[in-house]
């Protein structure tokens, strides 16, 4: 596990002194979340291999610099899975295929957050691969 925690993060012209840590859904600003973490377990046999992992981060407002209805979200996490099958026991020395799962439960962002970085604005997608190792 590993994870990321901002204490504070704030800007001052002079003027006014704004904190930007918690408001995550602002697409253009310098929000960020309180916490983010990511978390994985993988498990490996003679042949096939799998990992999860979870990325979480913590609740948050859209916009703390002004005062808007429904500006808190709620605390997310995503999944990701990943699968790999070795191909050495069965001839094909070098040989591994995989599928990754991200997303893996298609869990749509918040409303309004479609340019934040911190959420997964694509959807679940799968990539399915071949590779060689020599």
């Amino acid at each position: 596990m590993v994870g990321t925690w901002t204490n504070s993060l704030t800007t001052n012209d002079g003027v006014t002194e704004i904190q930007y840590v918690g408001s995550q859904g602002y697409a253009f600003g310098l929000g960020v979340p309180e916490l983010r973490l990511n978390a994985s377990a993988g498990w490996k046999g003679e042949v096939f291999s799998a990992n999860l992992r979870a990325r979480y981060i913590s609740d948050g407002q859209y916009n703390s610099t002004i005062n808007i209805v429904n500006n808190e979200i709620d605390a997310y996490t995503y999944f990701d899975l990943g699968v790999t099958a070795d191909l050495s026991r069965f001839g094909g020395d070098g040989v591994e295929l995989y599928a990754n799962a991200t997303n893996l439960f298609d869990k749509d962002p918040p409303e309004g957050s479609l340019f934040s970085p911190y959420y997964d604005v694509i959807g679940r997608y799968v990539t399915v691969g071949a590779r060689y190792r020599f």
